[in-house]
């Protein structure tokens, strides 16, 4: 069976490639919505997989929970506690079924709007909204104006950017501060890394600290808020092999071809567009059905 690294590299730095070693920390941060798409195992599959080539036996995943609730109407407390617990354990029962070293740790968030973390927010939302960036602005009165600024200032927080600040304000807990430390994410937080790369340029930095970005090809629909054609846990339906390699959105059967790949045994993600567009052979269909055998099992046993 193949590992997960010799299934071919997911993920592409920004810049010239890090130093990362057993010193580095690798982590992804994780959105809530109402339901819990399949497809967010996916999303795990790339800090899982450079945290193994590192030689790290962990990669680290986090929630922006608070967040999440306070910027979307419909989701309640209970409903983003559910969805985080259901997302935890999915992606540790795929981490499980993927030949990988690595497995998923969780770090916790500290109380997003306690008052000065919350301020320090505020000054770096603020700072955002004098830019005169044209793909921020659009970005954020496409959705909730000052909101979406905020939550973007926010992700700085979140990924604890090298800014000159108390840790204490960083909003995942952390026992120090990590030296090296690796964000990967899908094309989807570009936009945010954009926000995140102009506050390092409008706020004290600081220079002890290696920070970088990794991105994949996985999300480029935010993968934990369901599309309109997405699987979810708890769905009606549980779509077969066939209706996957047939789903009219390319971009959400992507990121499940993705996962069934990571699961499977001896496919490569080399073979993701050609399969994708359903030009696939027999053993590879059969390698595909072993796998989406493995992950239906794995929601049914979420769904009991």
């Amino acid at each position: 069976m193949k590992t997960l690294s010799e299934k071919g590299i997911l993920t592409k730095f920004e810049a010239d490639k890090p130093v990362i070693d057993r010193a580095t920390n690798v982590c992804t941060g994780l959105g809530v919505a109402e339901k819990v798409p399949w497809r967010v195992a996916a999303y795990a599959l790339p800090a899982l997989q450079l945290a193994t080539l590192a030689g790290l036996d962990q990669a680290e995943f986090y929630f922006a929970l608070q967040y999440a609730v306070a910027l979307n109407p419909t989701l309640t407390p209970k409903q983003a506690k559910v969805s985080t617990a259901i997302t935890r354990a999915l992606i540790e029962q795929v981490g499980q079924k993927v030949n990988t070293q690595a497995q998923p740790v969780w770090l916790e968030e500290r109380d997003a709007f306690e008052p000065s973390r919350f301020l320090l927010a505020s000054v770096l939302a603020y700072r955002l909204s004098q830019l005169n960036d044209e793909q921020l602005t659009r970005f954020a009165e496409a959705r909730s104006g000052d909101d979406s600024l905020l939550y973007m200032a926010a992700h700085a927080l979140y990924m604890w950017d090298a800014l000159r600040v108390d840790p204490d304000r960083f909003i995942i807990e952390r026992n120090q501060i990590p030296a090296r430390l690796v964000m990967v994410g899908g094309p989807a937080e570009k936009i945010f890394r954009r926000a995140r790369l102009s506050l390092l340029q409008q706020y004290p930095t600081d220079n002890t600290r290696q920070n970088s970005q990794a991105f994949s090809e996985i999300g480029r629909v935010p993968p934990y808020y369901p599309a309109q054609l997405d699987p979810v846990i708890g769905g009606k339906n549980r779509p077969t092999l066939d209706e996957i390699l047939k789903l009219e959105d390319s971009d959400v059967r992507r990121d499940l071809l993705y996962l069934l790949i990571g699961i499977s045994e001896n496919l490569s993600f080399a073979d993701i567009k050609p399969i994708s567009k359903g030009v696939l052979s027999q053993d590879q269909r059969d390698d595909l059905q072993i796998a989406m055998n493995k992950l239906t099992d794995v929601v049914k046993q979420l769904e009991s």
